[in-house]
């Protein structure tokens, strides 16, 4: 309070200057119809300006909302895509809906921060434990794969990115199933590399890569990117291949957590069988 009244008692003229003004614009308004005229007509232009500038403030504040439905929709019906489920009945049985039993459940995150330009690539998203969010679980983007996680907390996670020198993600041709290993040369966040497809296996540039049968992490089928660039090995055994990934690293933004409800027993069986 003491500050308040000293504040007046150093600004005392300057105030009843402006005081006076104000008055004299007031008297001035309310007396003289023309000066009365001009300022109403002045004040409905700058009201009109600022409800303008509030609706468009509104509907901006509003687009985030409306973005975050529209992802747990798409992850909703992403859930419901054949990709998702295994058949879980004899051969021998008629194929009915009845008989497939969903193995993969996708949920929205973010990616709250990420880096893209290192050797090693990772992402911290806004989902955690709470939400569902288990080590190893896949993570994809609006227009391909991702990553996988790597540690879970109460809120957050973060995640391996495909970009990354230890992540190596099973993949293969779509058109006709052949596979190999996507990994990263740590070089241009827009290509993986692929050193193992077989010498035999018909690859073209503008093929698609698809995540493979072999990965007990992502379903199969998920774009992974298109075929940039072909070349044998000097051996002749296995054919190189640079692909373009799916997903902007650089500006990712919105991603998928992918839960596999079989996790536990692949994994389990993993740890006590030996695949060559």
């Amino acid at each position: 309070m003491g500050k308040l009244l000293a504040f007046f008692k150093r600004n005392s003229v300057e105030l009843l200057f402006i005081g006076l003004q104000v008055l004299c614009l007031t008297l001035l308004v309310n007396t003289k119809s023309f000066q009365r005229s001009k300022w109403n007509h002045a004040t409905a232009g700058l009201n009109a300006r600022i409800i303008d500038a509030r609706s468009q403030i509104d509907t901006y504040l509003s687009l985030r909302s409306q973005n975050e439905l529209l992802q747990r929709e798409n992850a909703r019906l992403r859930s419901l895509t054949q990709d998702m489920f295994v058949l879980d009945a004899p051969v021998y049985f008629p194929l009915k809906n009845e008989l497939f039993e969903q193995q993969f459940r996708m949920f929205p995150g973010r990616a709250i921060n990420r880096s893209f330009r290192k050797t090693n690539n990772t992402l911290l998203i806004d989902k955690g434990e709470k939400h569902g969010v288990y080590r190893g679980m896949a993570v994809m983007g609006p227009n391909g794969v991702v990553g996988i996680v790597k540690s879970v907390y109460p809120r957050y996670s973060a995640a391996l990115a495909i970009i990354h020198s230890n992540v190596r993600l099973s993949v293969a041709l779509q058109k006709n199933n052949a596979f190999g290993t996507l990994t990263w040369d740590g070089r241009d966040h827009r290509f993986g590399q692929i050193t193992d497809l077989p010498s035999h296996a018909t690859i073209d540039i503008g093929d698609t890569v698809v995540t493979d049968t072999r990965s007990s992490i992502f379903p199969p089928g998920m774009i992974v990117g298109i075929v940039d660039g072909v070349e044998y090995n000097t051996t002749g055994d296995f054919i190189h291949a640079q692909v373009q990934l799916a997903t902007d690293f650089s500006t990712i933004r919105a991603v998928y957590m992918v839960e596999n409800f079989r996790a536990d027993e692949l994994q389990n069986i993993e740890k006590q069988e030996t695949y060559e």
